[in-house]
C-alpha cells in the first residue's frame, strides 16, 4: 500500500506516523487535496483552526470544488473540534461550511482528534 502526501503537509508529521505503521509514503506536490489514499481517492485535511481560517479567507470555497473535480472519491478530514477553537468565526458559519461540504457538495467529512489518529 502506498499513500501520496502533499509536500505542504510536511510540517504535520503525519507522513512519519503513516510510515511507522509500515505504509509506503510518497511526498509530492498535489494539485488538490493533501493525501491520495488510492487511485481516485483524495483527502483534504484541515486542522480545526485552519478550517475556521479557510472559511474566513475564502480558501475553502475554492478548495472543495477542486477536490471534487480532481478525485472520483473525495473526503474532507477535520482534525480537532471546530467548535472549541478560539476564533472570530460564528458557530453558524462553521455549521454552514460543514453543510456546504457534506450536503451541497456531497463530500463526506471525517473527524479525528489529532495527527496520530489522522495517520
Amino acid at each position: 500500500m502506498q499513500i501520496i502526501v502533499d509536500s505542504r503537509e510536511s510540517r504535520s508529521n503525519i507522513a512519519q506516523f503513516i510510515q511507522r505503521a509500515g505504509i509506503q509514503v510518497t511526498v509530492s506536490e498535489l494539485e488538490a487535496g493533501d493525501f491520495v489514499l488510492a487511485e481516485g481517492v483524495g483527502v483534504e485535511r484541515k486542522r480545526a483552526d485552519d478550517f475556521a481560517s479557510s472559511i474566513l479567507d475564502g480558501r475553502l470555497m475554492s478548495q472543495i470544488p477542486l477536490l471534487k473535480a480532481s478525485y472520483e472519491r473525495a473526503f474532507v478530514l477535520i482534525e480537532g473540534d471546530v467548535f472549541s477553537i478560539r476564533s472570530n468565526i460564528s458557530e453558524d458559519a462553521i455549521l454552514g461550511a460543514l453543510s456546504y461540504i457534506s450536503l451541497l457538495s456531497g463530500i463526506p467529512i471525517l473527524h479525528t482528534k489529532d495527527a496520530i489518529q489522522t495517520a
